[in-house]
């Protein structure tokens, strides 16, 4: 079961770590329906819950290798000189968030 809380909980974050764009015209508009339908009634068919969890797990694919391409730039980083004096910069470069940051603005 999936209500509209729920699925507009996942839209705003998808928005808001522009995720979003990175789907396909057809899983946007499956999604977007989805959601105007679980405004008036709540999802209970199966196969709608299955295609809303592909498509969500093709953002977290999306997310992970932001993720890992952060994760390696960091480390160039960390090898770098600058990196070896600066203390703060180790810990930002330590930060998932930072990370996450790092890959969405380098892909």
């Amino acid at each position: 079961m999936l209500t509209f809380q729920d699925l507009h909980l996942t839209y705003k974050n998808l928005i808001r770590k522009k995720l979003w764009f990175k789907l396909d015209n057809l899983d946007k508009a499956f999604f977007l329906s989805c959601l105007k339908l679980s405004k008036i009634k709540k999802i209970f068919n199966k196969e709608i819950i299955y295609t809303l969890k592909n498509i969500i797990k093709k953002v977290n694919d999306f997310k992970n290798k932001i993720i890992e391409k952060g994760k390696e730039v960091a480390m160039n980083t960390m090898n770098g000189n600058v990196a070896k004096e600066i203390n703060k910069l180790k810990q930002w470069l330590l930060d998932l968030n930072y990370q996450f940051w790092l890959g969405l603005a380098l892909s």
